[in-house]
């Protein structure tokens, strides 16, 4: 999956297995080889792929799931 503006131009590459949508904050979810992570509107990382699970931000928090031991890698 990539990402269009409401123009219908690509401004993000189809590099992603699944997307969703830019919450509030500004970051999407997206999935690389079975692992999420979230990117900016501007297609750069925010936090790489490492969650088994994810939901998006809210009020400046966003639930993530990690491996036992699992630090967070920014």
């Amino acid at each position: 999956m990539g990402c269009i503006n409401k123009k219908g131009e690509l401004v993000i590459d189809y590099i992603y297995d699944n997307a969703l949508i830019f919450d509030e904050e500004g970051y999407a979810i997206v999935n690389v080889d079975g692992l999420l992570g979230f990117i900016k509107e501007d297609g750069s990382w925010f936090l790489e792929p490492q969650f088994e699970d994810a939901r998006q931000f809210s009020n400046g928090y966003a639930a993530v799931k990690l491996k036992d031991g699992q630090k967070i890698k920014k």
